[in-house]
């Protein structure tokens, strides 16, 4: 800036210069003596932090939406009971000594359903026949799926065969009741479809 015109940007009230010095002129001066336009400047801690917690309630609302609005998975029915009868279940499955097998030939959603045939041993390796055979078929994360279907004895010695619908994709639970003469025994098998 020239002598000059600092000479006339001094006889002018503040604040005003005409258009030529307005390029010219780099600082102005409020009534205050801060420079006109410039703002404080301040600190960018506040927002900062409320900007975090609000990401923070955001994601914390979404969870407890999508906690609330699916289904958290089962609980056995009358756990504690089971629970507290297991110690004799085994004792009397050991004492029946039978052995339980399972084959499965799964496809999820197959037409015609799937086969299964469960075969029954008693403790001298024998065929056992003439039992009430079903299996339960369960999901582990939900019981909206869950079915149970009844074996037939295919006449094959200790064979027990059925159809049974798999509807979709993944792990799944199947827990074979076999009962005679009063007598049961439960094992489940875990398969991956």
């Amino acid at each position: 800036m020239n002598m000059h015109s600092e000479r006339e940007a001094r006889g002018k009230p503040r604040g005003q210069a005409s258009g030529s010095d307005m390029d010219t002129l780099l600082h102005v001066e409020d009534s205050r003596g801060k420079a006109a336009g410039s703002f404080k400047k301040r600190s960018a801690w506040p927002l900062t932090i409320a900007v975090f917690l609000g990401v923070v309630f955001a994601v914390n609302f979404t969870l407890l939406y999508l906690a609330l609005s699916t289904d958290d998975g089962l609980a056995e029915e009358n756990y504690y009971e089971k629970g507290l009868m297991y110690n004799s279940m085994l004792r009397n499955e050991k004492e029946l000594g039978w052995d339980i097998e399972l084959s499965f030939d799964g496809t999820p959603g197959a037409r015609p359903a799937n086969s299964v045939n469960v075969r029954i041993y008693d403790r001298a390796g024998a065929g056992l026949e003439g039992a009430a055979v079903k299996v339960t078929l369960r999901r582990p994360t939900s019981d909206r799926y869950d079915r149970v279907f009844d074996l037939a004895n295919s006449g094959a010695g200790p064979s027990y065969s059925g159809a049974i619908t798999i509807p979709l994709p993944g792990i799944w639970d199947l827990r074979v009741t076999a009962g005679k003469d009063g007598h049961e025994m439960e094992k489940t098998f875990r398969i991956h479809v």
